[in-house]
């Protein structure tokens, strides 16, 4: 699995040992998704920005790279950063200095209108196939929808 809930409402991108931590605040308040606060919000909006990962990463050329916001912040945006050599993806994480305020999770124009300059963590990178990578995006949303499902039952 790609991106998971864990137990203390924290989102959590994981892949082959490079993790990436983020917090659900911009999550519950992204507008666009026009789904009500709370976990409902987190859920809409999630898929709105996975959906579009996916998009992106399967419209990515050969040696071309892409920045996959992920943890919102009020001074940065944490990324995953995309880099397809062939039919593997280099992948690392990273950050810009577009606050996470100034744009929804589920408006990733909105994102890369502000023409962000990607500061990528170069001490880990790795490698996985481009089909596996995006079957995780997949396995990720079902997931996600279970756990939020969980939490919001009890």
């Amino acid at each position: 699995m790609l991106v998971s809930l864990t137990s203390s409402r924290d989102l959590r991108f994981e892949l082959e040992g490079l993790s990436l931590v983020a917090g659900t605040y911009y999550f519950e308040l992204d507008r666009p998704v026009g789904a009500p606060d709370g976990m409902v919000a987190v859920r809409a909006s999630l898929n709105a920005l996975l959906g579009q990962w996916r998009a992106r990463v399967e419209a990515l050329e050969n040696e071309a790279s892409v920045a996959l916001p992920f943890a919102y912040c009020d001074m940065h945006t944490g990324v995953i950063v995309v880099t397809r050599r062939g039919e593997v993806l280099e992948v690392a994480t990273g950050s810009t200095k577009v606050e996470g305020w100034a744009h929804y999770p589920s408006d990733l124009p909105g994102f890369y209108e502000r023409e962000p300059a990607i500061i990528k963590d170069s001490t880990s990178t790795v490698t996985t196939a481009r089909s596996a990578f995006l079957r995780a995006i997949d396995e990720s949303l079902g997931a996600i929808e279970r756990a939020i499902r969980a939490q919001t039952s009890t």
